[in-house]
């Protein structure tokens, strides 16, 4: 098949590429700028057969996605806003999480050919903010955010704008199906906090997602910061939730939540200190504490009509840790 995924060069977009190129499918990524799709070229040489790219340098243009949807199968829509730092609620991230998906599925109808799409939306949609960590409680599919489009405008907390627009999103792209029942089939995923490796081309750690970052938060300071959310995925579990929502007929029409594991600040910091022994004087003193009561989840249908085993919590940190560790060599070695 052609999949089209939007935002390969993001975190969860190289992963689901390289999860579909390794399944024998062909891709078509999305990227703002011609550099960026030379920088996959010369890294991702192996798939030259099977990778194309696309320019779409903003999402929220009308049409925008017309030209890459063109004689596409499916479609892994995975591009939306995740910063910190913007200035106006609605034009910086309500807005392009909302029209960028609508303007991927209004593309996808006119292009015909698109059988199923896949959305990643976020356990952020299921969560109740307000009630944080909210112990005792089992989030599951049915859950929603019940933040409105109002409350992410007025927010102050940038974390629960980016809540708000990830719910809203989810919610318009259901809203869109119901509506204007498309030929095609949407499914979506709803990932946790995710870590591990990634595989798009990094020429400095500046360049890491947000979530992947985040074990770099864990050296080379006095005190570790707080756990960001105590539940996690592989980015490479969410990639194949991805693929096996694409590949399985059984998973149209339903949104599938993604948590493999709990997790802690003093857990990864005290696997990181027994995985890399070479660099434990880096990391501050930890007991290895699991994470404050929290609320669990119930994944079964994740793991049933996806068929995922999730990848252990102590190979993710290798992996992310080993990552980190390289990209810090590399760049030693540029300045030297």
């Amino acid at each position: 098949m052609l999949v089209l995924v939007t935002a390969i060069s993001g975190y969860i977009g190289s992963a689901t590429a390289l999860a579909c190129l390794r399944a024998g499918h062909r891709v078509r990524g999305t990227l703002r700028s011609e550099a960026k799709a030379t920088a996959f070229r010369e890294s991702w040489k192996e798939w030259e057969g099977q990778l194309e790219f696309a320019i779409v340098p903003d999402m929220q243009v009308k049409g925008a996605y017309d030209e890459a949807c063109v004689g596409v199968d499916w479609i892994a829509h995975i591009a939306s806003p995740f910063v910190y730092g913007y200035t106006d609620n609605e034009r910086d991230m309500l807005q392009p999480a909302i029209r960028g998906t609508l303007e991927i599925l209004e593309s996808a109808q006119r292009a015909g050919s698109v059988a199923r799409i896949v959305i990643t939306s976020s356990f952020a949609a299921l969560q109740d903010y307000a009630k944080g960590v909210r112990p005792g409680y089992t989030y599951s599919i049915a859950d929603w955010c019940p933040l409105t489009y109002e409350d992410g405008k007025n927010a102050t907390d940038q974390l629960m704008v980016y809540v708000a627009s990830k719910k809203l999103a989810e919610e318009a792209a259901w809203r869109f199906m119901e509506t204007e029942k498309p030929s095609f089939t949407l499914s979506t995923i709803c990932p946790a906090f995710v870590l591990g490796s990634t595989p798009q081309p990094l020429h400095s750690l500046n360049e890491l997602s947000v979530s992947a970052a985040w074990i770099r938060s864990l050296i080379d300071v006095q005190e570790l910061p707080p756990t960001p959310l105590p539940a996690m995925n592989d980015v490479s579990d969410i990639a194949l939730c991805h693929l096996r929502a694409l590949e399985r007929p059984v998973a149209a029409g339903k949104r599938y939540l993604t948590i493999a594991h709990e997790f802690s600040s003093s857990q990864v910091a005290h696997l990181l200190h027994q995985l890399f022994p070479e660099q434990s004087h880096r990391f501050p003193p930890t007991k290895n504490e699991p994470p404050a009561p929290h609320f669990w989840w119930d994944t079964k249908s994740t793991e049933v009509d996806l068929g995922i085993e999730w990848k252990s919590l102590e190979q993710t940190i290798k992996e992310a840790g080993q990552q980190i560790f390289e990209l810090e060599k590399r760049e030693a070695a540029a300045r030297s």
